[in-house]
C-alpha cells in the first residue's frame, strides 16, 4: 500500500506554471511540458534527473502507448499534416 503524500503549496506551481507559460510564449506544448516536468521534479525531490526519468517513464510512455491516446496523436498528425497542406497551398 502506498503512502499517500501531501505537498500542499507546492501542488500549485505546476499548473499556475503552465497557465504563465501558454500566455508568455503561445506554445501550449512546450508549457505543459515544462509543467509536467516540474511536478515530476517535485515529486523526486527536487533530483532533476530522477525527475526527468519519472516523467517519461512513469507519465510520457505509459500514456502515449495506451491504445486510444496513440490513435488521437496519429489522427491529430493527419489532420494537422492535411492543415499544413491547405496552408501551403495557399487554401
Amino acid at each position: 500500500m502506498e503512502e499517500t503524500v501531501y505537498f500542499g503549496i507546492l501542488s500549485l506551481i505546476p499548473p499556475i506554471l503552465a497557465v504563465a507559460l501558454a500566455f508568455a510564449t503561445k506554445n501550449v506544448v512546450v508549457s505543459l511540458l515544462v509543467s509536467l516536468f516540474t511536478g515530476c521534479w517535485i515529486i523526486a525531490g527536487w533530483n532533476p534527473w530522477l525527475g526527468l526519468q519519472g516523467m517519461f517513464k512513469d507519465h510520457l510512455f505509459v500514456d502515449m502507448t495506451g491504445s486510444s491516446n496513440a490513435q488521437t496523436i496519429i489522427m491529430m498528425s493527419f489532420v494537422g499534416g492535411f492543415v499544413a497542406l491547405i496552408e501551403r497551398t495557399g487554401g
